[in-house]
């Protein structure tokens, strides 16, 4: 009786240690990327990706299209250290902030704050060898360096209220910035596959949940290249590793019977020669 349980018990056993050594894999610390690190696992906030002096078009009216490109200069995790900042493994990521069309302008005066919101909306992040320029004299020249990389991630905008918008910012009384946030869903890209988690709560996204949320300060000094408006961002996202596929399953179960069967065969050859030998 002993003998028959053998397989089911190492069989058992060898299922659990190996599910136990994949989840350590697929729950490791950091995954990197085309030379982009960033920590994986699922945690309340996010994880944070900073992004500085980025620029984009000035808006003074309803129905106008905000562009911008941007660097990431670092990727934190929890505790807010850094685990990847531009240059590291000899690339940077550079983003293009494009299709966002303004839908509802209200411009601050000295005594009345202001605020705009968009619909639509794309952000492209791309990975590019280190040090590369990309203000090129236009939007348009800078856009399309920061295009001339590799895809990391494209996002499209989330519906973040009844309305329709995608993204909203204001502007103090009397001020020449503000602030702006939204949500994003990843479409595509080389590390889709780890951002799309669905673990931001947005009651107007599909399914209640966005990938990303993100926020900037903006301000009308600093800009360059046609681009009115300079600023900073932060972006909250969380990453998973890498899952095998069901084929890699399938033949990793399979082995794991398998070599529950030998043992047993192992052991029950054993107890026969034992007594035979009696």
């Amino acid at each position: 009786m002993g003998e028959i349980e053998m397989l089911p018990r190492v069989a058992f056993v060898s299922i659990a240690a190996t599910a136990l050594m994949i989840s350590g894999v697929a729950r490791a610390a950091t995954v990197t990327v085309d030379g982009v690190t960033f920590p994986v696992g699922i945690v309340s906030g996010g994880d944070q990706t900073l992004s500085n002096i980025y620029s984009e078009t000035g808006i003074t009216g309803s129905g106008q299209l905000l562009q911008g490109v941007g660097l990431i200069t670092a990727i934190t995790n929890t505790s807010h250290t850094p685990v990847w900042t531009t240059g590291n493994n000899g690339v940077e990521l550079a983003f293009v902030l494009n299709n966002y069309v303004s839908h509802v302008v209200i411009p601050a005066t000295a005594s009345t704050p202001g605020s705009t919101t968009f619909t639509g909306g794309t952000v492209d992040s791309y990975v590019l060898p280190a040090g590369t320029s990309i203000n090129k004299g236009s939007i348009a020249a800078d856009i399309a360096a920061v295009q001339g990389g590799m895809l990391f991630l494209s996002e499209i905008g989330a519906v973040k209220n009844g309305f329709g918008d995608t993204l909203t910012s204001t502007v103090p009384a009397g001020a020449t910035g503000g602030s702006a946030s939204g949500f994003l869903d990843v479409t595509g890209g080389a590390a889709s596959s780890n951002f799309k988690t669905a673990t931001f709560a947005n009651a107007f996204d599909l399914g209640g949940f966005s990938d990303v949320s993100f926020t900037s300060d903006f301000s009308t000094g600093g800009a360059f290249n046609g681009f009115q408006v300079s600023g900073t961002g932060s972006a909250s996202a969380n990453a998973v590793g890498a899952v095998p596929e069901p084929s890699t399953w399938a033949m990793m179960i399979f082995g794991i019977i398998g070599i529950g069967f030998m043992a047993y065969r192992r052991n029950q050859n054993q107890s026969k020669m034992a007594l035979n030998a009696a």
